[in-house]
């Protein structure tokens, strides 16, 4: 039992599970169960017409960067009028990351993308806490640490407004971790990875 308790693995998933069910709940009590309403689009903001309908609109005029990279997710090579609707298209276009992941996730079907980007970020809260355990096993301490990366500020704001920024810190955790245990033979796709985010 004590074994389950140092496995990093575990942290990693009740820490998704929680941010999932946090999620789950904020959307029912906010969102009236429209989960685009965690990328807090702006009422005053112009949204690509085929994304209109299902999009809940944020009482915020200007909403928080999570729509621009819902909009890049459906449609990540800009093949449409997407850029249109996009406040600085060429720089949100360089943090590919995340919403292309989304797009892959989906295989390209744009009835799947949303519900495919909040899996990303989970999947981005799950490897954040499982390096940050396995950070915290290899300097001694219990991998309950983990958890700690859940109070890193990027990974509120993530769970809360679908931003990117959460793949970076959890790369920047995999970073250190490769760096101090010698596992580095994947450390220049770590780096790589991290220019696609930010």
């Amino acid at each position: 039992m004590r074994r389950t308790f140092q496995s990093p693995s575990t942290w990693a998933l009740l820490a998704t599970l929680l941010v999932l069910g946090w999620q789950s709940l904020t959307v029912q009590a906010n969102f009236a169960g429209n989960w685009t309403g965690l990328f807090r689009t702006g009422a005053e903001m112009r949204v690509p017409p085929r994304l209109a309908a299902a999009t809940w609109r944020n009482l915020n005029p200007t909403g928080y960067d999570g729509q621009f990279y819902r909009y890049l997710a459906h449609d990540p090579f800009l093949r449409r009028d997407t850029a249109d609707y996009i406040d600085g298209p060429v720089l949100r276009a360089r943090r590919i990351l995340v919403p292309l992941a989304a797009w892959a996730l989906a295989c390209g079907d744009e009835s799947r993308v949303d519900a495919a980007y909040v899996a990303v970020i989970a999947l981005w809260i799950f490897a954040g806490v499982w390096w940050t355990s396995r950070l915290s096993l290899f300097h001694g301490r219990s991998a309950a640490w983990g958890l700690a990366f859940l109070a890193i500020p990027a990974a509120p704001v993530a769970m809360d407004s679908m931003t990117v920024d959460v793949a970076l810190a959890a790369l920047t955790v995999c970073f250190v971790w490769q760096f101090r245990s010698g596992e580095s033979r994947w450390l220049w796709w770590t780096l790589a990875a991290a220019a696609l985010v930010r």
